[in-house]
Formats: C-alpha cells, sequence, structure tokens
C-alpha cells in the first residue's frame, strides 16, 4: 500500500527546524562565553604584566638615583650624611636630605644611612609604590660610603685574577656593571666580529666570573652606559649609532630601541642619568660631535641638542651634580673640554683646556669638582674645575704610555689606569693628595692592552676588558 506523505492540517506549523536552530544558537552562546571568560584573565595579566615591569624599572632607577645623591652628600662632606632615614631634595643644583622620604610622582623614595665604623657607612636607597589596589610593590638597594677624605686603609685591587675567553680574536672595548637583585654583571662590548658583540659577565664572585648571555649587535660596541634596566651603547653602526638592550632578565638581552644619527662618524662614547643621555662621536665636518638625547622613553630615544666641538670626542663623563660633561678631545689645543648640560634642550660649551704638547685627550673622570684627564702621550692630570669656565692643572703623573680608560674607586683615593704599556697595562695611581699623584703599583696583563675598566665598590674589585685573544675579560682583587 503507498503511503501518502504526511499534510499539514490547516492552523499547523512545523517546529522541527525552528528548535534546531534555537540549539544552535544557545551551544554558540555558551561556548562563546567559555571562551570570553578564558580570555579575560589572560587580557588582564598581560596587561598588568606590562605595567608592572614598568613600573619596577621607573622604581629602579629612582633608587640607583638615591645611592648617587648619597654619594654626592658624601663628597660634600662625610659628616653630611647623618644617621637615620631621609628623603631627598634638589638645593641649588645640590642633592641634601630632606625629611623622612620624597615623593616623585607615584613613587615614594627613602635612604636610609646606618652606621658601620667612624668612616664607613650603609647605605639603603628604598622605592615603594601602589603597584594595585591593596597591593605596594618595593625594591631596595644597599651600598656602602667611606670618607675618602680619612683613608680607611681598605685593601687595594692589585693581583691580576680571574680571566674569560670570550671566544674569536675580537678586542674588548669597554665595560659597565649592572646590578639586579643580589647578582653583579659586567656588559662587556666588542669589537665586530662574526662572533657576539655585546657579553653579559656575572661577576658576583670576582674570582670565579661566568658568562650568562651573549647578544649579536652588528657593529663596534664603542661604550656603554647603564640606566635602570637598560644598557645604552655607543657604536659604529652608521644607521643606528645608539642602541638600546633591555637588561631586564640579564640571561636573556635584547635590542629594544636604536637612534640615527645625522651622517656616518661612529658613535665613541656615552653616559646617562636619567632621562638624559649624553654622546660623543668622531669628528664630523658636517656636523656636530656631542648631543644630548632624552631617555624619557628608554626604548624611543630622541634628540634634544647638539653641540660642535671640533674634533673626536673619545670619552665623556658627567660631573659636578650631572650640571656638566667633562670631555676627552682629539683636539691639541683642547684636548678637555667643559660643558655645561644643566638645561638638556640647550647645552652649550663653557671652557677648553689645552695641555702642553700635540697630545689628544684620551680618557676623562671626575670627583667632587676635579677631572681626571688621560692623554695619548701617557700623562694623567688631575683639574681643578671648581669654577668651570677656568679648569686647570694642578697635578700630573707620567704614566708612559697612552690611556685607554680610567676608573676611580678605594674610597676615591686611587685611580686605575687602563693603557698600552707592556708589563704595566694597568697602572694604580695614588690621589690622596690630587696636587700629587704618584704611581703606587702597575699590573702585568701579559701584554694585552687594557683597553676598558670599571671600579666596584661593594666588591671592591677592578673589572676590565682588551686586546688579550684568551683573555678579552679580566678581574683584579686585593
Amino acid at each position: 500500500m503507498r503511503q501518502e506523505p504526511s499534510q499539514l492540517m490547516p492552523g499547523e506549523c512545523s517546529t522541527t527546524r525552528l528548535g534546531f536552530s534555537l540549539i544552535e544558537i544557545v551551544l554558540s552562546i555558551a561556548l562563546f562565553g567559555l571562551f570570553f571568560v578564558g580570555l579575560v584573565p589572560v587580557v588582564i595579566d598581560g596587561q598588568q604584566f606590562i605595567a608592572e615591569s614598568g613600573a619596577r624599572t621607573r622604581a629602579v632607577f629612582l633608587a640607583e638615583e638615591g645611592l648617587e645623591a648619597a654619594k654626592n652628600i658624601r663628597d660634600e662632606g662625610f659628616v653630611n650624611l647623618t644617621l637615620g632615614t631621609h628623603g631627598l631634595a634638589d638645593s641649588s643644583n645640590t642633592w641634601v636630605f630632606s625629611g623622612s622620604s620624597d615623593t616623585v610622582d607615584t613613587y615614594t623614595r627613602s635612604v636610609t644611612v646606618s652606621p658601620v665604623d667612624s668612616d664607613r657607612k650603609d647605605i639603603t636607597s628604598t622605592v615603594t609604590w601602589d603597584q594595585t589596589p591593596g597591593r605596594v610593590g618595593s625594591v631596595s638597594l644597599v651600598t656602602r660610603l667611606t670618607n675618602w677624605q680619612a683613608g680607611t686603609g681598605k685593601p687595594i685591587p692589585i693581583t691580576p685574577g680571574a680571566t674569560l675567553d670570550l671566544g674569536g680574536v675580537a678586542d674588548g672595548q669597554e665595560i659597565g656593571l649592572y646590578v639586579d637583585g643580589g647578582t653583579t654583571y659586567a656588559i662587556v662590548g666588542r669589537k665586530k666580529s662574526s662572533d657576539e658583540e655585546l657579553y653579559i659577565i656575572d661577576v658576583s664572585d670576582p674570582t670565579s666570573p661566568s658568562v650568562a648571555a651573549s647578544l649579536e649587535i652588528g657593529s663596534d660596541v664603542n661604550d656603554i652606559a647603564i640606566v635602570g634596566t637598560n644598557a645604552f651603547l655607543a657604536t659604529s653602526s652608521n644607521t643606528a649609532e645608539l642602541q638600546v638592550v633591555s637588561l631586564l632578565t640579564p640571561t636573556s638581552p635584547s635590542v629594544t630601541g636604536s637612534l640615527n644619527l645625522a651622517g656616518t662618524p661612529d658613535a665613541e662614547t656615552v653616559v646617562a642619568e636619567g632621562s638624559n643621555l649624553y654622546l660623543g662621536r668622531s669628528v664630523y665636518s658636517a656636523g656636530p660631535e656631542m648631543y644630548s638625547i632624552s631617555i624619557a622613553t628608554p626604548t624611543l630615544p630622541s634628540e634634544l641638542s647638539s653641540l660642535e666641538v671640533g674634533d673626536t670626542v673619545w670619552k665623556i663623563v658627567l660631573a659636578q651634580s650631572n650640571t656638566y660633561v667633562y670631555a676627552a678631545t682629539g683636539s691639541d689645543t683642547a684636548e678637555m673640554a667643559v660643558i655645561d648640560v644643566s638645561a638638556p634642550g640647550s647645552i652649550s660649551q663653557t671652557a677648553v683646556l689645552d695641555v702642553s704638547g700635540p697630545s689628544d685627550g684620551t680618557a676623562i673622570h671626575a670627583f667632587s669638582t676635579y677631572g681626571l684627564l688621560g692623554t695619548d702621550d701617557g700623562y694623567l692630570r688631575v683639574v681643578d674645575v671648581s669654577t668651570p669656565s677656568s679648569p686647570s692643572v694642578i697635578g700630573t703623573v707620567l704614566n708612559g704610555n697612552k690611556i685607554n680608560d680610567i676608573a676611580l674607586g678605594v674610597d676615591n683615593d686611587y685611580v686605575f689606569l687602563g693603557n698600552s704599556a707592556v708589563g704595566a697595562e694597568v697602572t694604580i695611581v695614588n690621589i690622596v693628595d690630587p696636587t700629587i699623584p704618584t704611581i703606587h703599583y702597575s699590573i702585568d696583563l701579559s701584554g694585552n692592552e687594557a683597553k676598558g675598566l670599571i671600579w666596584s665598590e661593594p666588591l671592591n674589585a677592578t673589572f676590565g676588558v682588551g686586546t688579550g685573544n684568551t683573555e678579552e675579560f679580566f678581574a683584579i682583587t686585593p
């Protein structure tokens, strides 16, 4: 029997398709809800991580600034380091203690001075901020300051110790120090080669350094300045003379920014403090050799102003509460330049110093109102810059060979000179009396020219880099 298809009676309707559609909609809404609920925490956590990282970087910078301010206060007189917890204030371009804390934007900073003995005090710089509702962030950095004018008999690093072979034959060029928690890292720059040009070395134990990481830069790394969690590199790149490397995770550094300056002269030297950076480069007939650069946003450095110096700026250093830069230049008639950087948007030359003979200024350092100028004829000169418009040499000592770099240490009583003298590649000079600098000791690095030096106060050790093909990095300990 043939069955007839069912027919809808008048007034009836089919619910089969409509019911199936409603089920699909309900299931879709449920699935979307589950996906959205799972996605929201991921987005929120990512945004929170970025915000917290930025906040911590700013806090580290403010804590470092607190330690530097305490050093400046110490240099004005050890008695000014009064015991207790203090805030900081700027009085006529000079740091002073004021109150029990100071506030910078949403951050609260305090500097605590604790006694060690009659000539040493511990400084703790602490910065706190509201990280999230109900959660307070905190960063503390510690250093020990000494009454350098009293002379405490701290042992002087004179023993060449541990070395590292960084691979290949590229020379070490310059070195900086970065502290992350309880770990101290040496940041080492090298000449361009088939190997990496930047190395991160754990030197927390100066007798047993170890490479933590390395990074390809693609050009010579001529100088290094470290601010907060960033290393700023002066390089030979024609399209990125200034490069920015994040050290937020020291074992995994990364290039995060750069700045291309006009022309092709190499960037030779760089210093930085806070949101301001200063860079010197090789002589440039068509433009300036000295630059003021904003690093308020570290990943996007921007030029503020520049200055024609007239010759290569080999080394620079910040001085006198960061209101001046002293520059060692290639000029035979202006081996040292004093540059006013109190207004970063309009830097200007205050004075120059012409030393005897056709020498080039090749190295520079500063403390209190003094400059330390090294030249390519082997002389170290102590320069009185208490009147910036009229610098004058007050003490001289002959080292014998070109001075590549200067590190100041051991309570500012001794200077370490990196040079090319065979058998005495590092020379230690006593400057307890700045008017009578005298050679205290010479260190033999087996003919390996010392190119860059830095002294660590907490570790009481000098670290350096040079031309040794199997020991580009070296440490000097007491």
